[in-house]
């Protein structure tokens, strides 16, 4: 009775786990798709010769930048321009050489990033199969499979996140146009679902590895799970 109960509650745990890395990758989801990794606001204003108007505010994703201008920053109840632009991730030395807002040390951090973030939506996609599939499989090896792809799920996510935050200490340095002196930066929602994500999977990886233990057959009544957790024989016997 008390073996029957722990497979009950090891079902349980573990469905919640799946569920929890369900929801998390639609975190991630939204995240990678929104714009608002980042939230720029400029008090004094910046002024741009591109568009000719004061910088007010911005916010930016992994993808696009939306900005927010001024035409006259003295003049109040003024036009209000909001727009959004994507960011070219692989320009030409001519466009670059003439884009005061990147240069190839930023663009470098982006491409990091963004790539991490692809990377890590593949790994969570199939690390939701398997957290299903190793529910339905009494052989141990198939959660610690699971595990470990949640932990390299988790493990994208951060990397994804610690290169786009250098890369806004990277702007703040030497990109001037990008981050102007004495804005105020934080972090929108995009970057926090980022980070629940990460501990959603990094959480779940734990429990399908505390989970993936070889189980010992105890008067005959784990018999079914350790003839399954026999080695797999490859080859000719």
């Amino acid at each position: 009775m008390m073996a029957i109960s722990g497979k009950v509650m090891e079902k349980r745990v573990l469905s919640g786990a799946a569920g929890a890395s369900g929801f998390a990758f639609l975190l991630m989801l939204i995240s990678v798709a929104t714009d608002y990794w980042m939230v720029l606001k400029v008090p004094s204003g910046f002024y741009r010769n591109v568009t000719k108007q004061y910088l007010i505010g911005a916010n930016s994703g992994l993808w696009r930048l939306c900005r927010t201008e001024v035409k006259n920053l003295t003049e109040s109840g003024g036009k209000i321009l909001r727009y959004c632009e994507s960011l070219d991730m692989f320009p030409t030395n001519h466009n670059l050489s003439n884009h005061p807002e990147v240069d190839s040390g930023y663009l470098d951090y982006r491409r990091t990033c963004s790539a991490f973030a692809i990377i890590g939506l593949v790994l969570m996609v199939m690390g939701i199969f398997f957290a299903f599939y190793s529910m339905r499989e009494v052989r141990y090896m198939f959660k610690r499979l699971t595990s470990f792809i949640f932990f390299m799920s988790a493990l994208c996510v951060l990397v994804c996140i610690e290169v786009l935050m250098s890369s806004m200490t990277y702007a703040a340095a030497k990109l001037p146009s990008r981050i102007p002196k004495g804005s105020n930066l934080t972090y929108g929602f995009s970057f926090v679902f980022a980070w629940l994500a990460f501990i959603a999977y990094l959480a779940a990886g734990v429990v399908f590895l505390a989970y993936g233990r070889k189980k010992k057959s105890e008067h005959g009544v784990e018999e079914e799970v350790a003839e399954a957790n026999q080695p797999l024989q490859l080859g000719r016997v």
